[in-house]
């Protein structure tokens, strides 16, 4: 009795490539799972099922299918016993009861020619890898050195150590080069201090000279400046005393002045002098006391000339009237 719901077409289609001796082969969870992708429902592939296996094949795959049970093996053809096959139990309706089993053991298949062959490929390759590993990289290690290794070796290190020396000795030689000029350049600036102190100690010098200086002609100002007043007093005193002199003599000089002017009684000198063909008299006068020696040469008692008294002795014995005349000719240069 098909189902409700069932594609006969796709449960055929499922019979016959159930049937496929190959497809046999695989096992029945591998089958399922194939039906299953292409897209049957678990009635379709329960029925493709029954009809390949026979009605408890059919009862077992249900069981399997719906409660999740292992599945069953493939049976056998018809009317041979299928050794280790599943019980079908059947309810009252005559449809087959699924039946709770125990943990079904996997099946071991049997390895074949190709299974060892691979295997003792892939064991060939695993040794020969370890083996050319071993060779190249522990075989060095573990190995002993030989005689030509030592010697390249101790040709190596010698050759480095030469240029190691090499190295050194230019290294020696800079190195001394550099301290001869740090050497130079320490006395040159030792130098250059020395020089910089002796300046510093002239400068000092200098400032210690221009202060000292400084100091006198402060001293000098300073004692100038007290005798500045004392100089002007003096000079106001010596002032004083030549202009009470000049007065003295001023009123001398006015007082002989005013009695030279007075009228006299004696007759002027002629106007005539001896030697002259001319008769014209030519008044000679003698420097003052101004022209002498100034106002500090003049005399404090002023005296008449010799020449003048003698004009007068000769005026006194001429007329009164060309004697006043002659007189007043013979003040004139002295005025």
């Amino acid at each position: 009795m098909v189902k409700p719901g069932v594609r006969e077409d796709i449960v055929q289609s499922a019979v016959r490539f159930l049937k496929d001796p190959k497809v046999q082969e695989s096992p029945l969870a591998k089958r399922i799972a194939f039906l299953e992708t292409k897209g049957l429902s678990a009635d379709e592939i329960e029925e493709a099922m029954s009809r390949t296996s026979g009605s408890s094949s059919s009862g077992g795959t249900s069981a399997a299918l719906s409660n999740g049970a292992p599945p069953l093996p493939p049976s056998g053809p018809a009317g041979y016993a299928q050794a280790g096959a599943y019980p079908v139990v059947y309810n009252a309706a005559g449809y087959p009861q699924p039946v709770a089993y125990g943990p079904q053991q996997a099946v071991v298949q049997p390895y074949t020619w190709k299974d060892y062959t691979l295997g003792a490929v892939g064991a060939i390759g695993a040794g020969y890898g370890v083996y050319t590993l071993a060779k190249r990289y522990l075989l060095p290690l573990l190995s002993f050195p030989t005689e030509k290794s030592l010697e390249a070796s101790n040709a190596q290190i010698a050759s480095q150590l030469e240029s190691t020396s090499s190295v050194l000795e230019v290294v020696k030689e800079e190195t001394s080069e550099v301290m001869k000029a740090v050497d130079a350049q320490a006395v040159k600036v030792n130098k250059a201090l020395e020089g910089m102190v002796d300046t510093l100690k002239a400068l000092r010098e200098n400032d210690e000279r221009r202060d000292k200086e400084l100091e006198e002609l402060k001293g000098d100002i300073d004692s100038i400046k007290d005798m500045i007043p004392k100089m002007l007093d003096k000079t106001k005193e010596s002032q004083t005393a030549v202009i009470s002199d000049l007065q003295t003599e001023i009123k001398s000089l006015k007082n002989l002045l005013l009695n030279r002017r007075l009228p006299v009684s004696a007759p002027t000198p002629s106007t005539s002098l001896p030697g002259t063909n001319d008769g014209s008299i030519t008044p000679v006068t003698e420097p003052g006391p101004f022209a002498r020696g100034g106002l500090v040469n003049i005399p404090s008692k002023p005296t008449i000339p010799a020449w003048q008294l003698q004009q007068q002795a000769e005026a006194a014995a001429a007329d009164a009237t060309p004697a006043e005349g002659s007189a007043d000719k013979g003040k004139k240069p002295e005025e």
